[in-house]
């Protein structure tokens, strides 16, 4: 099984017949494990915040008689304390650039609405 793996790495250069070695691509396997359990970890926190904002736009609505508007400012604040959240649960926030704050504020959007409709409908209410 070794010989095999160690052809695999080997390649034969055209002109000489000599193998060369190729160099192993350097990967760690704790820090990609690490990231995808904070990737998890992220998943399971923006689901859960979405599912507690929805809530609580529902509960407003009913208590108060509001209507939809509640919902949007709800929301709204919501997002401005993302980072806040993420924060108590441990995520390293500070290190991500636009393009991940996006996709994690478009998760927590849709993961709102969705169950805010969910709950707005009747047999939750």
């Amino acid at each position: 099984m070794a010989m095999a793996e160690a052809a695999e790495n080997e390649e034969v250069d055209p002109e000489g017949e000599e193998e060369v070695q190729l160099p192993e691509p350097d990967f760690d396997d704790v820090d990609h494990m690490q990231e995808e359990v904070e990737k998890g970890k992220l998943a399971v926190m923006n689901t859960g915040y979405g599912i507690f904002l929805a809530a609580i736009t529902v509960v407003v609505q009913s208590l108060y008689t509001v209507d939809w508007k509640v919902g949007w400012i709800v929301l709204a604040a919501g997002v401005s304390l993302l980072s806040y959240v993420y924060r108590l649960g441990g995520v390293r926030s500070h290190e991500w650039g636009a393009k991940e704050w996006l996709a994690r504020y478009v998760t927590l959007f849709f993961t709102y609405l969705a169950f805010w409709y969910i709950f707005s409908n009747p047999p939750f209410v």
